[in-house]
């Protein structure tokens, strides 16, 4: 799936650059009832802030609610910045805040500093990035090549040279598919042996919206039940413009009775509103914008049908909850879509719009279809639990433990 991440730009604070605030009185790390000492691992969690909601931040809250049970074999330690929030299921935590302005510098030296003043064992970056001199083994995450592929020509060069360089330095790389673990091997060169699948997690609040719930949060909206849905960002391989263009295409009834509804934001929203008009559909195509994460199952449950026709995902985490919440889901058949959605999904061309026209059409015309979808779709996402994708991380972790710190 293509999570947006930390873009490696300075930011500016209004406090000296430097002082350290820390929680780590609950981190001691003593001995588990078993005899085994638990793994003091650093992780970072610039990710969490308060003004802003992404992918990696939402998997990251999942696998830290986990996190911090003795069953678990791991002490976690978090590192983040002055714009670092953690949300309340996490302020059990010990989180260390390290304040520096300037994100390369605290990459790689106010970071390495602290994992030795912590005795931190090992340190896991749900990021590409780690630092490039720690005194422990690093874990780095790729999630997918997407980067390398789609945008500026410069951008994709130094994306690749820049996952290199730290995958060389990682101990491990965790990914999210299959399809993403062959790209790490022929595109980037990393052993196979390096490289551990960890599958992404349906959050548990993804289910069924009973009718009262839906109608309350839909009439905020002021949207009505059966509406197409779409939940992305306006990246190249999001495949948007053919989106539009085959919902252009559908019959006249159809779109009258389903519109297009968008969520999400950020660059090229514009420009899509844009060809959105010159196509003639501003009045059955919607832009909601980003929403908070407590309104999205009752938007995906009152979809007449998801739709999700990327290019390339490393994982697709959207179809997934829109299927959890008994959305059926038309998507592209390209990238890991087609291991993670299995056969609970109607799968199409996303490079042809007249595949996706069809897609659409069948699913809002064949009552039969729809039904098989939104009863196979729910038992797909229960697949996707966060309990197997904490054990997944963990388990990796626990295999790059440097000898003797057991």
């Amino acid at each position: 799936m293509g999570f947006p991440g930390r873009d490696g730009s300075p930011t500016v604070v209004g406090e000296a650059p430097g002082l350290a605030e820390t929680r780590m009185s609950r981190a001691a790390g003593g001995p588990e009832p078993g005899g085994a000492t638990p793994l003091r691992t650093g992780i970072d969690v610039r990710e969490l802030v308060a003004d802003r909601q992404t992918g990696i931040g939402r998997v990251l809250k999942i696998l830290l609610e986990g996190l911090g049970g003795s069953e678990t074999g791991i002490v976690p330690v978090l590192y983040g910045d002055q714009r670092t929030r953690l949300p309340d299921s996490l302020e059990r935590l010990p989180l260390r805040t390290l304040r520096e302005p300037v994100t390369l510098w605290w990459d790689q030296v106010r970071l390495p500093r602290a994992l030795r003043e912590d005795r931190i064992e090992v340190f896991w970056s749900p990021y590409y990035k780690v630092p490039l001199r720690s005194p422990c083994p690093v874990v780095n995450t790729i999630h997918d090549l997407i980067p390398m592929r789609y945008g500026p020509w410069r951008d994709r060069v130094l994306f690749g040279l820049a996952c290199r360089i730290h995958a060389r330095r990682a101990a491990a790389t965790l990914t999210d598919s299959e399809f993403s673990r062959t790209c790490l091997t022929r595109d980037l060169g990393i052993p196979p042996d390096k490289i551990h699948l960890v599958p992404l997690a349906v959050g548990p609040q993804f289910r069924p919206v009973d009718r009262r719930n839906q109608h309350a949060v839909l009439s905020r909206y002021s949207l009505d039940p059966d509406y197409l849905l779409t939940v992305t960002n306006f990246q190249p391989h999001k495949n948007l413009p053919r989106l539009l263009e085959a919902y252009r295409h559908l019959p006249s009834p159809l779109r009258g009775g389903h519109p297009l509804v968008v969520v999400g934001d950020g660059a090229g929203r514009a420009d899509l509103e844009r060809s959105r008009d010159a196509l003639g559909l501003r009045a059955e195509v919607r832009f909601l914008g980003g929403i908070p994460d407590e309104d999205l199952p009752a938007l995906y449950a009152g979809a007449a049908a998801f739709v999700f026709p990327s290019l390339e995902e490393g994982f697709g985490l959207p179809a997934l909850e829109a299927m959890a919440c008994g959305a059926p889901v038309v998507c592209g058949e390209a990238g890991a879509l087609p291991e993670v959605v299995g056969d609970a999904a109607l799968l199409v061309n996303p490079r042809d719009p007249a595949a996706i026209t069809g897609g659409l059409a069948r699913v809002l015309a064949d009552t039969t279809l729809r039904s098989n979808l939104q009863a196979r779709g729910p038992t797909r996402a229960a697949r996707f639990t966060p309990e197997a994708m904490l054990g997944a991380v963990c388990a990796a972790l626990q295999r790059v433990r440097p000898r003797g710190a057991s």
